[in-house]
């Protein structure tokens, strides 16, 4: 079936432009159907739309909202040859490895346990220090409906305003800096090909490009945040986004 795959993703509708296709938790998956040769559609939706999307299609909460609710995220997957509604995007690469065994494996046989590691401690060391200032750059660029939602949802996760958790710019872009140096850089620099297993990008090749792709989509190839990303660890972080080029094809 042609595309048989829906793949839910973030559009910002913003008064800066318009943007598809930059959060970084969607990104991953991405890489992986074009990776996979998967025929997929993207369906687009805006933040504040993803939970009732989310409840109507069937899909379960990912986590929980500071006040005990279900907290739905994307990326969101319905396939339709399958019936399967799945989020979290190691869960769905994962199933898309199992359900499709005859295009290639994100995750090859034997590195599951690496790939799975790897991944969390990416999320713990790194994007646990995702900089302050993309959140007001969020709110004050999107949809008013979106900015509302993001408002709310963030402030109440991080304990404070966006104003507040915004300041001093270039001490959260250099902690995450440090964080990809710390946590990151050791890993690829024992790999043995061009992608840490290899010749072949996997998983924790997706996660680590996407974390940094984001913002390049977000702010723009000649804004100052990502002209200093470029300057991050000689280059590597943006070498890595080069390689993956072959797959970060955002269809319309």
């Amino acid at each position: 079936m042609s595309n048989q795959i829906i793949f839910y993703d973030v559009s910002i509708q913003s008064s800066v432009r318009a943007n598809k296709g930059y959060a970084p938790n969607t990104l991953p998956v991405r890489y992986a159907l074009n990776y996979k040769k998967l025929p997929y559609k993207t369906v687009w939706i805006e933040y504040h739309e993803i939970e009732p999307v989310a409840k109507k299609l069937g899909a379960k909460g990912t986590r929980f909202k500071p006040n005990g609710d279900p907290w739905y995220t994307v990326p969101l997957i319905h396939d339709r040859s399958t019936g399967v509604v799945m989020s979290e995007s190691s869960d769905i690469v994962q199933y898309l490895d199992k359900q499709y065994p005859s295009s290639p494996r994100v995750i090859t046989p034997g590195t599951l346990a690496f790939e799975t590691a790897y991944y969390r401690y990416f999320q713990t060391g790194v994007m646990a220090k995702w900089p302050g200032p993309i959140h007001q750059y969020l709110y004050e660029t999107i949809s008013p409906e979106a900015a509302a939602f993001i408002k709310g949802l963030r402030e109440a996760a991080l304990g404070d305003t966006l104003v507040n958790i915004a300041k001093d710019p270039q001490s959260h872009w250099d902690a995450y800096k440090d964080a990809l140096s710390r946590v990151a850089l050791p890993v690829y620099e024992k790999a043995e090909g061009i992608f840490l297993k290899g010749n072949q990008p996997g998983w924790a090749d997706f996660v680590t490009a996407s974390a940094l792709l984001s913002i390049k989509l977000l702010y723009g190839a000649d804004s100052k945040e990502w002209k200093y990303i470029e300057t991050w660890d000689n280059g590597r972080w943006t070498k890595l986004i080069k390689d993956l080029e072959p797959y970060a094809h955002i269809d319309e």
